[in-house]
């Protein structure tokens, strides 16, 4: 039987010759216009656009502003 590969039980799946394979949310402004900016562990930055989800089941409650603007980051995802 051949040798298993050392990687094979690699302890922290989320990396990958050093790179995050999926980077975590680190934080999250809202925007007035149901877009958040979110900023990942990894560095990189994007918006993502809530307003195509405001018509669909517990997603409508975001269009109350307040409610959407307390959006935050919580274990790496968006709460």
């Amino acid at each position: 039987m051949g040798r298993i590969p050392q990687d094979v039980f690699n302890t922290d799946p989320l990396r990958q010759k050093g790179q995050m394979m999926n980077p975590r949310v680190k934080a999250i402004k809202p925007n007035p216009d149901y877009t958040l900016n979110l900023l990942f562990t990894n560095g990189e930055v994007r918006l993502f656009d809530v307003k195509p989800y405001l018509d669909l089941g517990i997603f409508a409650e975001l269009r109350d502003l307040g409610l959407f603007n307390s959006v935050k980051p919580f274990l790496g995802s968006v709460q």
